[in-house]
């Protein structure tokens, strides 16, 4: 699915208007038109129900203005609050609204009694700022009601260029046009809806665009052939693990073949080798030791995964530094980013991905987790372009760039994900993907929508609050089948 800017957006308005000759009103006629279907199918039967349009001066408004109407001729018992007053309509809003008191729709001044429907029409896309009284009040009303919420475009109150907003509406549905927009799956926005829809309006297809990470990222899977052998399928060398943090090199190892590399080694302590080769004995395992040369046997393998459980040790930053020099496609996650810190100059130009956190990606790039979470497109995108590589920002919402600002987003909400060894299994089926021949930016999307399928087949099973790694580990295979719906929650009309 395509997701864009709230600038790229107006562009693509623009462009309908001024070189395809599509009136604005149309426009907005076709939005209205969308919201309604939209709520119909969600909602279900409007005839007959109490509805309250709540309609700010904008366009918003006037999407608002002609969904009233809509669904007055649909059989709805429909009142209009203007949240500001008429004489500031202008355009489009007010040819709507004009038509609404011409035939003699209900305009209140206040939420009066109880209502099957609250539609919020105040604020569009381009609110900034914050909510201040009336308005305020009005939406701290409709969150509290018993009514089921509907957004037009956006939920009120949400910026789509500020990260944090105090006061929005929290809807059951909002409707957005067009494209869904970047910005509505970062920050508050990401947390003030339950389902989105997009509808079209008639709008140009855009040159540029994010992608959603959703069902159809299983194309990007690579497919298998059947006459093949354990070469085919590609050798991944995983620098992981020290004592204590067996564990980690067992998960991400195992999800690593469980994603269908071919053949996998993990370069490990002495010391723990009697554990790995007891839990996993479908790895091999190359000992490490003071004469242990492991840049040699990573020019063997297709894909490294660094950093899993590795501890931060001298001995690891000297590996570290051979392993990034061998210039092999490489994912580094966890102490592997922690060493990185110290020289981040090391991956510059290089062939990899890495795997952080937000709080490890603030000590990356020097910036505080505050700044990063209020603009974290921003920063990643500055991040990648910087150093030219590929990264995962892991968070409720994982955002996936790379060196040419491609940018991919996940919102696969799934509080089951957010257990230890969780980030660990992500790394190994990325590194997976990776020795099978796809490239930075596609082995990351894949993997990232490998890994929320997993997730969310474990919670079906199992429910969010129980799951372990070991869960979502048992479940990979099983999203590698077939196309899994990580996105419920989001969908096209």
């Amino acid at each position: 699915m395509k997701a864009i800017t709230v600038e790229t957006m107006k562009f693509l308005e623009s462009k309908a208007i001024n070189e395809y000759g599509i009136p604005s009103v149309v426009l907005m006629e076709n939005a209205a038109s969308g919201f309604v279907r939209a709520l119909n199918l969600e909602y279900g039967n409007t005839a007959d129900k109490k509805v309250c349009v709540l309609c700010g001066k904008g366009n918003n408004g006037g999407d608002g203005y002609a969904i009233a109407r809509l669904l007055h001729f649909g059989g709805a018992k429909v009142s209009v609050i203007s949240v500001f007053d008429t004489p500031l309509l202008s355009g489009d809003a007010k040819t709507n609204a004009n038509a609404l008191k011409n035939m003699g729709v209900t305009f209140i001044n206040n939420l009066n009694g109880e209502y099957d429907i609250i539609i919020d029409a105040i604020f569009g896309t381009g609110f900034h700022g914050e909510v201040k009284s009336p308005v305020k009040e009005l939406i701290e009303e409709v969150n509290n009601s018993n009514s089921y919420i509907a957004s037009v475009d956006v939920p009120s109150g949400v910026s789509l260029t500020e990260a944090t907003c105090d006061c929005f509406i929290k809807c059951d549905l909002c409707v957005t046009f067009g494209y869904a927009k970047v910005a509505q799956f970062t920050g508050a926005a990401q947390s003030s809806f339950k389902k989105l829809i997009v509808a079209p309006i008639s709008i140009p297809e855009p040159d540029e665009y994010s992608m959603l990470i959703c069902e159809k990222c299983f194309s990007l899977l690579p497919r298998r052939n059947a006459i093949s052998h354990k070469g085919t399928f590609g050798k991944v060398l995983a620098y992981v693990g020290s004592y204590g943090m067996a564990g980690a090199a067992v998960l991400s190892g195992s999800a690593a073949l469980k994603s269908g590399a071919g053949m996998l080694t993990l370069a490990v302590p002495d010391d723990i080798i009697p554990t790995i080769v007891h839990e996993f004995p479908s790895a091999m395992t190359l000992p490490l030791n003071n004469s242990t040369d492991i840049s040699h046997k990573a020019i063997e393998m297709d894909a490294l995964l660094i950093g899993c459980g590795l501890g931060t040790s001298d001995t690891a930053k000297e590996n570290l530094i051979k392993l990034i020099n061998c210039q092999m496609p490489t994912v580094i996650d966890a102490d592997g980013l922690n060493l990185l810190c110290e020289n981040v100059a090391l991956i510059k130009d290089k062939n990899v991905v890495l795997t952080p956190h937000v709080a490890e990606f603030s000590r990356l790039c020097g910036v505080s987790i505050a700044e990063i979470k209020k603009n974290p497109i921003k920063h990643i995108m500055d991040f990648c372009t910087q150093y030219g590589v590929c990264i995962v920002l892991k968070d409720a919402v994982t955002l996936i760039c790379d060196k040419s600002k491609k940018l991919a987003v996940c919102h696969a909400p799934n509080s089951g994900m957010a257990t230890a060894g969780s980030g660990d299994v992500l790394a190994g089926i990325i590194t997976s993907i990776l020795a099978q021949g796809l490239n930075t930016f596609d082995a990351a999307c894949a993997g990232v929508y490998a890994h929320a399928a997993a997730g969310l087949i474990a919670k079906e099973r199992l429910g969010e609050a129980g799951m372990t790694s070991l869960d979502i580990l048992s479940s990979v295979p099983k999203a590698f089948m077939s196309p899994f719906d990580i996105t419920p929650h989001i969908k096209e009309l």
